[in-house]
Formats: C-alpha cells, sequence, structure tokens
C-alpha cells in the first residue's frame, strides 16, 4: 500500500482474502458463506438440536471409525 502510495495509485482492489491462522477468523470483515448456506445451516442446526444433536459436532464425528448411534444420526 505504502510503494502504491508512493506511485501515485488511485486505488487497489483486493480479493481472496483468507484468514490463515485460526485466531484470526474473528477479525474477518466479509461474509465467506453465502446466504442460502446460511440459511441451510440453520435449517438443519434446529432439526439436530430437536434431536439432542449439536450440528456443530460434525467434523469431530465423520471421521470415526467407530459410531455410535448418536454419531449416525448426526
Amino acid at each position: 500500500m505504502e510503494w502504491a502510495h508512493k506511485k501515485k495509485v488511485n486505488f487497489i482492489i483486493v480479493t481472496h482474502l483468507s484468514a490463515y491462522e485460526k485466531d484470526l477468523e474473528k477479525e474477518i470483515v466479509y461474509l465467506d458463506n453465502s446466504y442460502e448456506a446460511l440459511e441451510l445451516f440453520k435449517t438443519y442446526k434446529n432439526k439436530a438440536r430437536e434431536q439432542g444433536l449439536d450440528i456443530r459436532d460434525y467434523d469431530n464425528v465423520r471421521w470415526k471409525i467407530k459410531k455410535s448411534k448418536k454419531d449416525m444420526a448426526l
């Protein structure tokens, strides 16, 4: 940005910024999911909650070799 300023650049377009450190994810200033995807997630999160499940546990469960009935329901 400093280099561009010295060259009298009028504007800069920045795209595809990603938080590469887990603790930086909370600082992103853009929505990284579509509104449709968020609504779909909310729908299934609520359906899972009605069954006593937490959909956020999916990543911890999907690669388990021996799954419980609760894991399978998720």
